[in-house]
């Protein structure tokens, strides 16, 4: 084997770019709706936190977990994360959704555009694609500001310090809640866990 789908979500881009699928739901904690979409040609978008409602989705780790459209091109990741938007009170971390821009009119948006670690180790032409995308920003009427990430070479293990020990403690939960759905060797992993 010399491919890979890009792991989670990556059936779900592989459905887009075959064509078996006119779009796609994934979710994203560390990358799994950006990298199979890269890997497979396909769009992928991770949504501002709480923009889409996570009610339903299995919780990885609850405060980086997004779910976000993969589609084969940008404007039908408008269209699906527009139809996927929308206030739901049972969501653990709501937030309001923009009004939509007008055609062309990126007015009154904000985009940040890191300054430090992101062109650091970038190939040369994915740099002069994101540089035309930001300029192209720009000329519809973003307002580009230049942001700073301190600490970048942290962000990785900050990230699994975060994500690493949630999962157990979701699945405990949920297995208390509903034992009958928890596969045998599951609960006893669980159990071995609760005894520690």
């Amino acid at each position: 084997m010399d491919r890979v789908a890009g792991g989670s979500s990556g059936g779900s881009a592989v459905a887009v770019a075959s064509g078996a699928a006119t779009f796609a739901i994934g979710t994203d904690t560390g990358g799994s709706i950006r990298v199979p979409a890269a890997l497979n040609g396909v769009v992928g978008l991770k949504p501002t936190y709480g923009l889409v409602p996570r009610r339903g989705v299995t919780s990885l780790s609850w405060s980086l977990d997004h779910v976000g459209p993969i589609t084969r091109t940008v404007d039908d990741a408008a269209l699906v994360l527009a139809a996927l938007t929308g206030h739901d009170p049972r969501d653990p971390a709501p937030r309001e959704p923009h009004p939509p821009y007008g055609e062309g009119d990126l007015t009154g948006l904000r985009v940040g555009v890191p300054r430090t670690y992101y062109f650091d180790r970038v190939a040369p032409d994915v740099e002069s694609a994101v540089r035309e995308a930001v300029d192209r920003l720009r000329d519809l009427g973003a307002a580009l500001v230049d942001v700073d990430i301190p600490m970048t070479r942290y962000v990785q293990a900050i990230q699994w310090g975060l994500m690493v020990p949630r999962p157990p403690r979701t699945t405990r939960r949920r297995s208390a809640r509903r034992p009958s759905c928890t596969p045998p060797t599951c609960a006893s992993s669980l159990r071995r866990a609760n005894s520690c």
